[in-house]
């Protein structure tokens, strides 16, 4: 009997290919995506979902089908949508084909005849037009994941075509995670726009973020919008002309993302600055907004970096200070502790989630107090206190 391991000495695993695409969304409204299919509505058709896929999102989908198809697959098709444009061909060689192809936003492949699938596939390459071919990675230029569709939002999980069923799980967790018409958050919060312009960059991201985690998403996703304007208008009657900063010392570890604290994790994902230390690892900031300010701290003098965290303060930003490496011998960090208190400047110092961390106290500097405090796995001491 052949067990698990005898397959993978008797049969070669290729190569995992380099992952190279870039996550993008794209618009099928200005021209009809195209489905060129050899047997569509035929037995086990996949491309008949991948249709239905793309009328989510798509005005009209054309289709082209061989000369020999049956009537029933015109029925088949118009059963589906009558967004369905279907294009019957006499002749389905290369050339009649790959005249369909130039200038769609997108195009999906599965003739049956390999050979052509790949000259198709080509083609579509050669024009820049996005091509699949089902089940044939080396044949695509894009790949469709599963999606979690809260019209507006929209998340696509791929796995780059690796994995098609892993994706499909996390779809199955996130449709759990968000609720039916969170949609309907995203359009209340573009109509908030221009009462929410006038105030600074750091406030509006703040009021938004008070928006979505408390009661006026769920008034608005309850239909109760008078009471959520009615919580916006006490929300912008609270706001101070300027937000008030913060400073925070993050232990950013060795680079593993799943050594962060839970307070490392929110302190990097909300920060409008981050300095950061030449052996703070890629992925770490990797958890930071695209519109972070990165500041490259090393080489730069305790004193200079105290100067960029109170002035980023001053304007009402959160700052934070990415300590990387082993903060027991980080003499930089320490320096700029000193810095920051002689300046009378309060910082959160916020520690990894590893327990071994809880060593590296400031008990040596005598004008510091520390608290400790441990919940939901996290360790945040409040320095300079």
């Amino acid at each position: 009997m052949m067990t698990f391991l005898d397959l993978h000495k008797t049969a070669a695993i290729p190569a995992l290919p380099t992952v190279t695409q870039f996550p993008i969304f794209v618009d099928v409204g200005a021209r009809a995506p195209l489905v060129i299919g050899g047997n569509v509505g035929g037995g086990d058709d996949g491309l008949v979902a991948k249709i239905r896929l793309l009328l989510k999102f798509a005005p009209q989908v054309d289709v082209v089908v061989p000369k020999n198809a049956t009537s029933g697959t015109a029925e088949m098709l118009y059963k589906i949508s009558d967004r369905v444009n279907i294009i019957a061909l006499l002749d389905s060689g290369v050339e009649p084909l790959a005249s369909q192809i130039d200038g769609r936003p997108l195009v999906i492949i599965e003739t049956n005849d390999p050979a052509l699938n790949e000259a198709l596939s080509d083609h579509a390459k050669s024009r820049g037009v996005p091509v699949n071919v089902p089940d044939t990675l080396h044949l695509c230029s894009f790949y469709l994941g599963s999606l979690v569709d809260r019209g507006p939002v929209t998340i696509a999980i791929s796995t780059n075509g690796l994995a098609p069923v892993l994706g499909q799980n996390i779809r199955a967790k996130l449709e759990d995670m968000l609720h039916p018409r969170l949609g309907e958050v995203a359009v209340y919060l573009r109509e908030l726009r221009t009462r929410l312009r006038h105030l600074p960059a750091a406030m509006r991201r703040n009021l938004q973020h008070q928006i979505i985690e408390g009661p006026v998403a769920r008034f608005v996703m309850s239909d109760r919008v008078q009471q959520a304007d009615s919580a916006v208008l006490e929300l912008l009657s609270g706001a101070r002309e300027k937000p008030s900063g913060s400073i925070s010392l993050v232990e950013a570890g060795a680079g593993d993302t799943n050594m962060l604290s839970l307070g490392a994790v929110a302190a990097i994902r909300g920060a409008d600055t981050i300095i950061y230390d030449r052996s703070v690892s890629p992925n770490i900031l990797d958890l930071a907004r695209r519109e972070v300010d990165l500041v490259a701290g090393s080489g730069k003098a305790a004193e200079h970096l105290g100067t960029i965290l109170e002035q980023a303060k001053i304007d009402g930003h959160r700052v934070i200070y990415l300590i990387g490496g082993d903060p027991a011998n980080h003499q930089g960090a320490e320096a700029l502790r000193y810095v920051l208190h002689n300046r009378g400047i309060d910082a959160d110092y916020i520690a990894s989630a590893s327990a071994q961390r809880q060593q590296w106290a400031p008990s040596s500097n005598p004008l510091a107090k520390t608290q400790v405090s441990a919940a939901s796995g996290r360790i945040i001491r409040r320095v300079f206190g």
